[in-house]
């Protein structure tokens, strides 16, 4: 029988107003936690409480907002088949941590625990893919940045400074009714295109002319949408923030008349074309998750270089796929949001380089974020030089 933990009691509390007797049933049912005493169950349910995590309201329990960042990196692991208490153990934690916020550490001569316990540690973090080796000998250890160690990242508050270090990046100039003009373009032509639209640049001007295209009924209505949606984001971004409230609506214009429920999100199984990545797919996963996600912004919105920053919300929304369809496209409309409201130009790549961006995001899931970071910013800067060198 494996021992019941608090963070085992936080998922089962993630049905919210749960009554402690409720809460012991659901708890026994499961074979591996049926013979936890009662008395166990509410010591950890006690330490939950002090610890901010839950609030008890006339017998029943709630999540406080301090537990969903926790819970959203909880159930991320679970999904994927990973034992979320390896890295949540005090030691296991507080040396990624001090792996995270470096460059490069050596673990032996950086670890505040013993040789044997460093090494037991690293192996094990090494084994769940949170970190990998760069030497031997010595020991020289880095962090692999991926949507799970963001998440945990999340829940701590870890320092991105090492991180920033690795990315090389240029001031872009400000946006200007010239650019932005050509720039809202080519977004519409570069994020269509990237889904699959067979549209041209000339095409996409056309149909936002109003002129005959060959393009098919469903693509002439994608670019019209994108359109709307790219204007609806310039007549907000000055007022509004980041909200769920705000990717519901820049869905429902996007996908109008492309999907069934535009706006919606979908609690059911999705798949990303041509990866093995498992996607979350019940409500709690996909809830906690993108309120982890918006948390994340509004913590390090001010912490981390806003053309990182960008990139980074950019890949954790693609991961969590909240929506039927239409994810990608959402996800570099919110990228353009963050920018924008530095007054930075709308995101836009040339989408020859698509099958690039899919291939890095999919690496980014598996081994490390920085190689996408670095291409958001670097194809970003290449589209608005072409443009500014072309007049």
């Amino acid at each position: 029988m494996r021992t019941l933990t608090k963070y085992d009691v936080l998922i089962y509390l993630s049905n919210d107003d749960i009554a402690i007797d409720e809460l012991i049933r659901q708890l026994r049912q499961n074979a591996i936690f049926e013979k936890t005493p009662e008395r166990t169950i509410k010591t950890l349910l006690a330490e939950l409480r002090k610890n901010g995590f839950v609030s008890n309201n006339k017998g029943t329990f709630a999540l406080t907002g301090k537990a969903i960042d926790t819970l959203a990196f909880l159930l991320w692991l679970k999904k994927d088949g990973i034992d979320y208490r390896i890295p949540l153990k005090k030691r296991y934690q507080q040396l990624f941590q001090k792996i995270f916020e470096r460059v490069e550490t050596n673990l032996i001569d950086e670890s505040l625990f013993s040789k044997p316990t460093t090494l037991k540690i690293a192996k094990n973090l090494e084994r769940i893919n949170f970190i990998r080796f760069i030497k031997r000998k010595p020991m020289i250890a880095k962090a692999n940045v991926t949507d799970k160690t963001i998440f945990l990242a999340n829940v701590f508050g870890y320092d991105f400074h090492s991180f920033q270090k690795n990315i090389k990046y240029a001031k872009i100039e400000k946006d200007s009714p010239k650019l932005r003009e050509h720039l809202i373009k080519l977004h519409v032509y570069s994020t269509t295109v990237t889904e699959g639209n067979t549209a041209s640049e000339k095409d996409v001007e056309r149909v936002l002319n109003n002129l005959d295209s060959k393009l098919s009924p469903r693509e002439v209505m994608e670019i019209v949408n994108t359109k709307k949606a790219v204007d609806e984001l310039y007549s907000v971004y000055k007022t509004e923030d980041l909200s769920l409230e705000m990717i519901e609506k820049l869905h429902r214009i996007l996908m109008t008349n492309l999907v069934e429920r535009p706006g919606e999100i979908s609690y059911t199984t999705k798949k990303i074309v041509g990866t093995a990545t498992k996607l979350p797919d019940s409500k709690i996963e996909i809830d906690a998750a993108l309120e982890a996600m918006f948390n994340f912004y509004g913590k390090y919105k001010d912490k981390i270089e806003l053309q990182i920053l960008a990139s980074l919300v950019h890949f954790l929304f693609v991961s969590i796929h909240p929506f039927i369809d239409g994810n990608g496209r959402v996800a570099r409309l919110i990228h353009s949001l963050i920018l924008m409201k530095a007054d930075l130009p709308l995101f836009a790549f040339d989408p020859n380089h698509k099958n690039t961006y899919f291939g890095l995001l999919d690496k980014a899931r598996t081994e490390n974020v920085e190689e996408f970071v670095q291409f958001c910013i670097d194809k970003h800067k290449e589209l608005i030089e072409k443009l500014r060198s072309d007049g």
